[in-house]
């Protein structure tokens, strides 16, 4: 989604929402008391599509999937509102990035209830120590594992534009670089932006650029190789290349925007297809996904990527794809490691994460 949908990069976009904004370093916000007012009520908004259902808040008329940010079955669509709506807190800002607007959900930061904090869901996926209390329904959204050094890290967008820098920032993953900024000012900044099922990785504009024009080159990796793969879960361990296998994957757009380049042909449930066979272009697919559950979009190429298969210290031998290895320069700092294998990892390692 962040793929497709950026702009030019290091340059920012439009605000997240109608009412975004900053805060003061005294907490207050950059508008007059009198410009934050109760949002028009819009009217119901709701469409339902094989993805799941859009919903907007008749409110404030903030648009998000009613999966994405946890509402529960049987919640009235026809007359829905967001939870800051419902608390009528219009000023409140998210904790993690210091802006206004957006899909907020309540903070548990241990403060006491007439100090309710909220944060972005965005922000709160794309943070390493966040956690939800209750994920299925997003909330509480907790912060208070997050180490105090991500507290400090500067923004240097906010810090470029002389606004107030508060909040917590994420790093730039390209190798040595340490630039930091907000997970909303990186996205209005247009900066690349990696998902994967276990690390989100954010890339400052040259390394951003770096990446659109290079790719990321897994070609260095050869047998023999010490590399960080992806473990069990979400945790990464370091391992041994032991053999190198070229697969076919698809490259899918879902409806979402989203788009996959790891596809397997099996995966796909409504075309027969293999190795050898593929859909035709922009044919309508429906892939069964990672969690269970399947969704569509649309077919647009095959391609060959590697597969690496990895020994662990541990002697377990395993095949790992494309966004579930590092070389040991490249290992995002998001990355979590079994505890058991941190104290034998590479030495030239250690000073780079």
């Amino acid at each position: 989604l962040f793929e497709t949908l950026r702009p030019k990069i290091g340059y920012p976009t439009g605000p997240l929402q109608d009412d975004v904004g900053p805060v003061q370093s005294n907490g207050n916000p950059t508008r007059s008391p009198s410009t934050v007012q109760q949002p028009v009520n819009r009217g119901p908004i709701a469409a339902s599509s094989d993805e799941g259902t859009l919903i907007a808040c008749t409110c404030c008329g903030i648009c998000v999937h009613k999966e994405c940010y946890g509402l529960p079955d049987g919640e009235f669509l026809s007359s829905w509102q967001c939870n800051r709506c419902k608390e009528k807190n219009w000023e409140k800002v998210c904790v993690l990035c210091n802006l206004r607007g957006g899909a907020l959900k309540q903070a548990d930061t241990s403060q006491p209830p007439n100090s309710l904090r909220w944060a972005h869901i965005a922000c709160a996926v794309a943070i390493p120590e966040v956690s939800f209390g209750n994920y299925k329904l997003r909330e509480p959204i907790q912060v208070k594992a997050i180490q105090k050094d991500r507290w400090t890290l500067r923004c240097r967008y906010c810090t470029a534009s002389g606004r107030p820098c508060r909040g917590t920032c994420v790093q730039c993953s390209g190798p040595r670089c340490f630039a930091s900024f907000h997970v909303t000012c990186a996205y209005r900044a247009g900066l690349l932006i990696r998902l994967s099922d276990t690390v989100v990785q954010f890339f400052c504009a040259k390394h951003s650029q770096d990446d659109l024009e290079q790719g990321v080159n897994r070609s260095k990796i050869r047998v023999g190789a010490i590399v960080a793969a992806k473990y069990s879960g979400a945790e990464f361990a370091w391992a041994n290349v032991i053999g190198i296998n070229f697969v076919v994957y698809y490259v899918v757009l879902f409806d979402d925007g989203s788009i996959s380049h790891n596809v397997r042909p099996s995966d796909v449930k409504n075309v027969q297809c293999d190795a050898q066979k593929s859909p035709q272009e922009s044919q309508r697919v429906e892939i069964l996904w990672s969690d269970g559950e399947t969704y569509w979009g649309k077919f647009l190429r095959a391609t060959q990527q590697p597969e690496y298969k990895v020994k662990f210290l541990d002697g377990q031998t395993t095949a790992v794809e494309c966004d579930e290895i590092f070389e040991t320069g490249r290992v995002p700092r998001s990355a979590k490691f079994l505890k058991a294998v941190w104290n034998a990892m590479p030495p030239d390692s250690a000073a780079e994460r």
